[in-house]
């Protein structure tokens, strides 16, 4: 993904360490400043959660888990320059104490009605932000025009939600309009209730209904091997991860500001 869009100074620098914690969402509008450090720097190590690893390529950049703590760093964060997620003035002391060579700490809920990742590029280097980044597939291009309809209804939060109702219309619509079209509802471990709204539906016996329950990124996988035709769902990781699969993506906000979170991708509507 990374070679497709280059950020890239003049001279490569040492070493550069990234943490960064969060979820799924979090972590994909993370990837510009990924694939600048990629191109900037001759080391990137990323410390963040095993789950994430499939979403970068391990064969440039060297990926920790964030749960290991800062023990396995401490002879690599010496000349380093690190990026972090952490806003913390005793984390920065301790940094500093093993000569780390800069540090940057990101903000990781700005209240400031900017897009994330034009916060995050402010916060360090400005000059280096495009809005091309806003709407940039990090993930890579990988839509195939499909009979699919993917919704995800839900997001992890309660609040976040719109009522389930507007997407089982969405998908008894998409079903009506021809025989071979499909649904593929999609649930996480916080869905409970909307699963449960899901199976008093007459969806729940369509043929042409399926439901995924995936404990992984790569779970997606199947899925998205098949092609979807576009992604209807709140903000969430799954939003994120079809945005920036180049999939057509209708994502709802309610609690949260979509011009700070809106996903990043070529083909969303907010």
């Amino acid at each position: 993904m990374f070679d497709q869009f280059s950020i890239t100074t003049k001279e490569k620098k040492f070493r550069a360490i990234l943490f960064r914690s969060g979820g799924l969402g979090d972590f994909i509008l993370t990837l510009p400043l990924i694939c600048y450090l990629q191109n900037n720097f001759l080391e990137v190590i990323l410390v963040t959660k095993p789950s994430f690893f499939c979403l970068v390529d391990q064969d440039k950049i060297k990926c920790i888990d964030v749960d290991l703590g800062i023990q396995p760093l401490k002879a690599l964060i010496c000349d380093a320059e690190v990026y972090s997620f952490w806003k913390d003035s005793e984390w920065e002391i301790e940094l500093k104490q093993m000569k780390a060579d800069k540090i940057f700490q990101f903000c990781s809920r700005p209240t400031q009605v900017l897009h994330i990742v034009e916060s995050i590029f402010n916060a360090f280097n400005p000059s280096a932000f495009s809005s091309h980044f806003l709407s940039f597939p990090w993930l890579e291009d990988k839509w195939k025009k499909t009979s699919t309809l993917w919704i995800h209804p839900g997001s992890g939060s309660l609040k976040k939600n719109i009522p389930f109702t507007y997407f089982k219309n969405k998908a008894e619509n998409w079903l009506q309009k021809d025989n071979r079209n499909r649904v593929s509802f999609s649930f996480g471990p916080a869905d409970e209730k909307l699963f449960e709204l899901f199976q008093k539906t007459s969806l729940k016996h369509s043929e042409n209904v399926m439901q995924i329950f995936p404990d992984s990124i790569d779970e997606f996988r199947s899925l998205l091997c098949r092609g979807v035709s576009q992604f209807l769902g709140n903000d969430s990781g799954p939003s994120h991860l079809a945005a920036n699969l180049g999939i057509p993506t209708q994502v709802f906000y309610r609690s949260t500001n979509s011009s700070i979170w809106a996903p990043t991708g070529p083909r969303v509507k907010i």
